[in-house]
């Protein structure tokens, strides 16, 4: 993901600390792959730039893109609460992804 320098600034000031990637959400309830579930993730994950507008009731996992801040570690998988207490497990799988330092 890019943003424009602005005016003024030295580019080697810039923090480069967030990437933009698509995430896919697996495991996600029939009827919870809507545009109005990804911001119950979006405190999890990060910033949600985009939503696949491919993604219907009936597909088999959504897919999101995030803006990630770096340094955090990645998240591979959440709970969600889908009625009064009952959680169920979801996993992430990043596109993409290429190899990471640690």
């Amino acid at each position: 993901m890019v943003d424009r320098i602005a005016l003024g600034v030295v580019p080697r000031t810039v923090v480069l600390n967030h990437l933009g990637m698509w995430v896919q959400i697996h495991g996600l309830p029939f009827g919870f792959i809507q545009q109005r579930v990804d911001h119950g993730i979006r405190q999890f994950l990060g910033e949600i730039k985009a939503y696949d507008s491919r993604n219907t009731i009936h597909s088999s996992y959504m897919r999101i893109k995030v803006r990630h801040d770096v340094t955090r570690p990645l998240k591979e998988e959440w709970r969600v609460c889908i009625n009064y207490g009952k959680y169920v497990p979801i996993a992430f799988k990043y596109e993409k992804l290429g190899v990471l330092c640690y």
